[in-house]
């Protein structure tokens, strides 16, 4: 009877395959990262237009709120509801007349 031998193969690693895969992958994380970004900074723009628009509407309202109160400020308009009423103005002071 032959005597019967076992040869052990060795494995060779393909490092062409390899290094293919992982490029590919880099490949597609790149891709996957930059629609990500881009999304991303697409909602940032539209927020920050959100946002500047409701500033420009509060401070338009606050320039309406701002004019009003100069309306109320104004001295010939208090001293006009102060002789409406029976008072008297002198000396930037609102008393009552016949006081």
């Amino acid at each position: 009877m032959a005597k019967h031998i076992i040869v052990k193969k060795t494995r060779k690693v393909r490092w062409s395959g390899l290094i293919g895969s992982i490029f590919a992958l880099s490949l597609c994380f790149t891709f996957v990262t930059q629609i990500f970004v881009k999304t991303t900074n697409q909602h940032l723009a539209t927020n920050i237009q959100k946002i500047e628009a409701e500033i420009m509407n509060v401070q338009t309202a606050n320039e309406s709120v701002t004019v009003s109160i100069q309306q109320l400020r104004d001295a010939t308009r208090i001293v006009g509801i102060a002789n409406e009423a029976g008072l008297q103005a002198s000396k930037n002071t609102v008393t009552i007349k016949g006081e």
